[in-house]
């Protein structure tokens, strides 16, 4: 009922989180791990990096005991939106986006990067539009350097999506990219292995 593929991606140079950082995720994050002892403290030590001066945001990488990671839906997303922009280059007949996210799924839900912390993080400014009107900001992103992740696919074998779908996928999606601020080039990777199981 399933084909299976394995696949490795080796970032060119860096991957961008695109996970929001703030005192209220990060409250809430401890409060739901019935850790509320910890809000005071934590909240205190982040209080260097949060500029309450400058409207801030900051964005980063979930973790867990492993280190950082990026999440499976991450990639199924990515899959989603090349095929969105190549279906019609590649001859695809009906909806390959729709296809994509009914047949198409990652494993593990968490693909870890390979580190416990950043390489480091980058700072820009940024104009935004809010309900107040525009407004400057400064954006603040957490990234890793060249990691290389694992991955599976597995695709329900029904031959709506083919081997040759998912290859021209990947190729594809290798220039626009993987994580956040792709549109600044960030995220771009190699395929280094593409395998049935």
């Amino acid at each position: 009922m399933w084909q299976h593929y394995t696949v490795t991606l080796q970032f060119r140079d860096r991957i961008v989180g695109g996970i929001p950082k703030s005192k209220e995720m990060i409250e809430g994050w401890l409060t739901a791990r019935d850790m509320p002892e910890l809000i005071d403290q934590t909240v205190q030590e982040i209080g260097d990096q949060l500029n309450e001066t400058i409207e801030t945001m900051w964005t980063g990488f979930k973790s867990d005991d492993e280190g950082l990671y990026i999440e499976g839906r991450q990639i199924k997303a990515m899959f989603k939106e090349a095929a969105n922009i190549i279906r019609k280059a590649i001859g695809f007949d009906g909806f390959m986006r729709a296809r994509v996210a009914e047949k198409v799924f990652i494993t593990p839900d968490r693909v870890h990067l390979g580190v416990r912390e950043p390489t480091g993080w980058e700072e820009k400014p940024i104009h935004v539009m809010t309900r107040q009107g525009p407004r400057d900001a400064l954006k603040r992103y957490d990234y890793v350097e060249q990691p290389r992740i694992t991955f599976r696919i597995r695709v329900l074998d029904d031959g709506t999506i083919t081997e040759e779908h998912l290859r021209a996928l990947l190729d594809y999606a290798q220039e626009g990219g993987l994580g956040a601020d792709r549109g600044q080039g960030m995220g771009k990777f190699d395929v280094i292995e593409f395998k049935e199981i």
